[in-house]
């Protein structure tokens, strides 16, 4: 399978037209007519993650996180972009990134962090995923914490009955429009990076924030079910930017 390839295997099951527009998705580096020898998945570009692929004898480094955001006017090593970059083409590895086209794609992250919790009638709207659940807030907070391995930030009546919940992973959060949607049409919103003035914002809506981390490392599952349907070998690499600090 070439390069090129690959990157269509991923858009035919989340096209670019699902997209943000600020977004930017498909192939960051390398030869399209590049055979590959390996895919290694990760939720951030980073030289560690590079050099994992090269140990690995791996040609693709496959993220989400996009490597470039913006318009690139130089690459240097005064950064983590321009590092990656360099590191990645002084070994013949290859980069793709697909975010929020695979952040809203049926078989991508909103719709596995639903399914990870038994949600049932998943729907993908708003940027995110509306399913139904059979918990109070603090067993739905436990089960989150327990499966996704982190610590959370709840707001509102632990004892209150959730049967409709809509999560965005990542930064969604910080969106007016996303608490909006879920104050409408759910009983609690499932997010990172939450903004402080929604917990005085979102009425009898019940919030849960999750580490923007913690709800997109499910990226590397994600694209192993596609990998391992296609027959291309694949490896996942996992190492948190943060460590967390609690007593149980």
């Amino acid at each position: 399978m070439k390069l090129s390839e690959l990157n269509d295997v991923i858009y035919e099951v989340a096209p670019a037209s699902l997209a943000a527009d600020y977004d930017n998705t498909g192939i960051m580096l390398g030869d399209p007519d590049a055979e590959v020898k390996g895919v290694l998945t990760t939720l951030d570009a980073t030289v560690d993650a590079v050099k994992e692929c090269e140990k690995l004898g791996y040609n693709v480094l496959l993220t989400h996180h996009p490597l470039f955001f913006k318009d690139v006017k130089s690459i240097t090593p005064c950064n983590r972009t321009g590092e990656v970059a360099i590191e990645a083409i002084k070994n013949g590895i290859a980069v793709l990134s697909h975010h929020t086209n695979f952040d809203n794609s049926p078989v991508g992250l909103n719709a596995l962090f639903a399914e990870m919790l038994g949600g049932k009638g998943v729907t993908l709207e708003a940027e995110g995923a509306l399913f139904k659940v059979n918990a109070t807030l603090k067993e739905l907070s436990k089960t989150i914490a327990e499966k996704f391995k982190t610590t959370l930030r709840v707001s509102g009546d632990l004892n209150k009955k959730i049967e409709n919940a809509f999560v965005i992973t990542g930064a969604g959060g910080r969106d007016s429009d996303a608490l909006r949607f879920a104050s409408e049409n759910a009983d609690v919103f499932i997010s990172g990076e939450m903004k402080h003035n929604f917990a005085y914002d979102c009425g009898e809506l019940a919030l849960i924030e999750i580490s923007h981390y913690a709800s997109e490392r499910i990226c590397n599952a994600a694209f192993k079910r596609i990998l391992d349907k296609h027959g291309v070998k694949s490896a996942a690499f996992d190492v948190s930017p943060y460590i967390e600090v609690y007593e149980k």
